[in-house]
């Protein structure tokens, strides 16, 4: 992904004609902002192992997604990385998260739930049924650096449940393989989001800018509509286009 000034983009629309939007953008000030936009802008997910969870697809997926937002991205990403990663030079990302998962066991706890029902007459009655409560942890730690190892590691941790309830003897025929099999990318997924947000913010600060836009002009319109959405990039190559 090639980074794209929001400046160029601003001074791109105002050439376009008389009607005008009032956009914000990011535009971080401090050298902390600057730093974390660089490092997060094509970041490299290395998982520290091969990991005995599902695919870890979706977790990149949803990292990516949430990071985006934020003004990141996901340029690739790999497990089992211990030991020298071939692909680290040739990728040339702009920082690197090690991530290592760890997957608390299961846990099961019995109660009783109450359910109202109503009998033939029509009046409501409750009663209590044995109930099972599945509970599932996912525990993250990860390390921000840049590819060569150089700079400060920035730490984080986060963890991440997933709750469901069956009645007890539903429970009784779910083993902890089928209720993973069935919850574990929900919890990877929050896991994931959990994370990315946990990470420095890169758009920590923002500008307004009066932007100029061609309502004759389709690409100006859907460029200035992703802007107003915040979508930049996609914005940007809009414009890139047609320059």
């Amino acid at each position: 992904m090639r980074a794209r000034s929001p400046l160029l983009l601003a001074l791109a629309l105002a050439a376009c004609g008389p009607a005008s939007v009032r956009v914000a953008y990011p535009a971080g000030d401090s050298p902390e902002d600057v730093a974390a936009a660089k490092a997060l802008s094509q970041l490299y997910l290395a998982f520290t192992e091969d990991d005995a969870l599902a695919d870890l697809a979706p977790f990149a997926a949803q990292f990516d997604e949430t990071l985006r937002a934020r003004g990141g991205s996901v340029l690739a990403y790999r497990s089992g990385t211990a030991g020298a990663d071939p692909f680290l030079e040739a990728l040339a990302p702009s920082a690197v998260l090690r991530v290592d998962l760890a997957e608390a066991p299961l846990r099961r706890t019995d109660f009783e739930k109450e359910v109202k029902t109503k009998d033939k007459e029509g009046q409501e009655t409750t009663r209590k049924d044995p109930f099972t409560r599945f509970e599932g942890r996912l525990d993250v730690s990860a390390t921000l650096a840049a590819p060569d190892g150089t700079s400060p590691a920035v730490l984080r941790s986060v963890s991440a449940t997933e709750s469901t309830e069956a009645s007890r003897a539903e429970a009784a025929k779910t083993t902890d393989d089928a209720w993973r099999r069935r919850h574990g990318e929900r919890l990877l997924k929050a896991a994931a989001k959990l994370l990315a947000n946990a990470l420095p913010a890169p758009r920590a600060l923002t500008r307004v800018r009066l932007l100029n836009v061609d309502k004759e002009d389709p690409a100006s319109k859907a460029a200035s509509d992703k802007a107003l959405r915040g979508s930049w990039e996609e914005a940007s190559a809009l414009w890139a286009e047609r320059l």
